[in-house]
């Protein structure tokens, strides 16, 4: 009998909201790209 090490994968929906121009892109931005743009528009 094989044991299955290390191949579980997790998949996560993650739904942002907020008012407009509040920052929910530069939110996921920031986390998925690992950057931060200051003076997003």
């Amino acid at each position: 009998m094989s044991k299955m090490v290390g191949l579980n994968k997790y998949f996560y929906k993650v739904c942002i909201v907020g008012d407009s121009e509040v920052g929910k892109t530069t939110l996921v931005n920031q986390y998925l790209k690992r950057r931060f743009v200051a003076d997003a528009q």
